[in-house]
């Protein structure tokens, strides 16, 4: 009996000996295959991409003489069909009436059917008024556009039939109106239409504000040279043409 128990604690040490080491030994053998793994992962993912070869389209052609035989070269670039896809363009929002824009430019919208009346009927005087009442902006009829007027003023072309001519409309708001114009009459109004004569050359009497035959001679001339209609009366689109031009 005292032998079964020196061969069980002799078999009991002798395995536990043996217990440890195997576990050491798989231990290390675990560490071992983790840091493999963790280089391997390292030098994964500090490798350079691969780069795919280029694909290059070729095109056979025959060598005279060689029925069977043929050579390999590169097609150029420009023969090769690449996609095509269509841009969108930016809608554009379609251009305005002249009529519209033109009433626009001097805010005065409202007054477009009326305008328009007018101009079929080729009869001005009414909308003249009108706008004039409400807005204190003097409709203005002229044959020709000097540039200083064109580069100021918008604008709007008109072909009228009775008779035909080409009409250009523009609204200005008057510094000066004249509303007696005779001779004798006496007034500052006449005063600034002898100086603004005098500026543009056409008028070198006294500045004393009567009207005389050599004042009146100096503004039909200034409507004739601008082919004004010359009523011998400075009208509203005589003393705008004068008032633009002697600035």
């Amino acid at each position: 009996m005292s032998e079964f128990k020196e061969f069980y604690k002799e078999f009991l040490k002798h395995f536990r000996l043996n217990t440890a080491s195997l576990i050491l030994i798989a231990a290390t053998i675990l560490i071992g295959l983790i840091i493999m793994a963790l280089v391997f992962w390292a030098a994964q993912k500090s490798a350079p991409p691969e780069s795919k070869p280029e694909m290059v389209v070729t095109k056979k052609i025959p060598i005279q003489g060689q029925a069977h035989s043929s050579r390999t070269l590169p097609l150029p670039e420009e023969t090769i069909q690449k996609p095509v896809f269509p841009v969108a363009k930016k809608k554009e929002e379609p251009p305005a009436e002249p009529l519209a824009a033109f009433l626009k430019a001097y805010k005065l919208q409202k007054y477009e059917a009326s305008f328009s009346e007018a101009i079929l009927s080729e009869n001005f005087e009414e909308i003249t008024r009108k706008i004039y009442k409400e807005t204190g902006l003097m409709l203005i009829h002229l044959k020709s556009i000097p540039a200083a007027v064109e580069n100021r003023f918008p604008t709007l072309e008109k072909l009228l039939l009775n008779p035909v001519h080409t009409r250009f409309f523009l609204f200005w708001k008057p510094t000066v109106y004249v509303s007696t114009y005779e001779d004798g009459y006496f007034g500052e109004e006449i005063k600034h239409l002898q100086i603004m004569l005098n500026k543009i050359d056409l008028y070198h009497h006294n500045i004393d504000g009567v009207v005389d035959a050599r004042l009146t001679r100096s503004l039909v001339r200034f409507q004739r040279q601008h082919l004004l209609e010359q009523t011998s009366f400075p009208d509203p689109s005589t003393l705008f043409l004068l008032t633009v031009l002697s600035e």
